[in-house]
């Protein structure tokens, strides 16, 4: 089954919120990574010691009938993440897009979008 949603990558590991995705052209989630980290947090221990804009993070959508993965340049550079997060979701092929928007905190003004 195809979604799209949220996600986080933390040591090789995605967690995510995600819906099932429909044929309507224009699809995003209704959740914000700041609000559904805390969710996260309550059912997995090992993130409880940090802050969402910490771990790398992205977003899954479809615009104008294109899957899109809007992420870090982080997890864009990375073939084996990239690969986990089009089988997490269920997709054949996604086009990835950085976005600042999805710089780990720390990285903001160092490492930019190519």
């Amino acid at each position: 089954m195809q979604t799209i949603g949220i996600f986080w990558i933390y040591h090789g590991r995605i967690y995510s919120y995600r819906e099932k995705m429909t044929d309507a052209l224009h699809q995003d989630v209704d959740r914000g990574h700041y609000e559904y980290w805390f969710t996260l947090q309550n059912l997995y221990p090992e993130l409880r010691d940090y802050s969402y804009d910490v771990v790398p993070r992205g977003r899954v959508l479809v615009n104008d009938g294109e899957v899109i993965v809007y992420s870090s340049q982080e997890i864009i550079d990375d073939e084996d993440t990239r690969r986990l997060i089009l089988e997490h979701f269920g997709l054949n092929e996604a086009r990835f897009v950085c976005d600042e928007h999805y710089q780990k905190i720390a990285d903001l003004g160092f490492d930019t979008c190519e």
